[in-house]
């Protein structure tokens, strides 16, 4: 099955509010970090999916959430803090 998402995990709107997701949940470890290049594909998809829709209108957010604390690189921290447009959260996964 294929959507026209460009990798994005979720998309979501209400009113002229548009919020676009990637999620990382990796098993931690030294093998497993989030790098600069990972989020800066997340960015790339980002604009390349608002290519192909009409947001004149829209206010769009970034949002790039991971499951564990300290799986960034230091150059994925330093760009995250050089783009202050998208939002970066941990959201631990539990086992139920």
């Amino acid at each position: 099955m294929s959507f026209n998402d460009g990798g994005l995990d979720i998309i979501t709107s209400k009113g002229t509010n548009l919020v676009l997701v990637q999620c990382k949940n990796w098993k931690m470890s030294n093998n497993y970090k989030v790098n600069q290049k990972d989020i800066r594909a997340y960015v790339g998809d980002c604009f390349l999916y608002l290519q192909n829709i009409e947001q004149d209108y829209l206010k769009v957010s970034y949002h790039f959430i991971v499951s564990h604390n300290n799986i960034l690189t230091k150059s994925a921290e330093i760009f995250l803090g050089q783009n202050k447009f998208i939002k970066f959260k941990c959201v631990p996964f539990e086992n139920s």
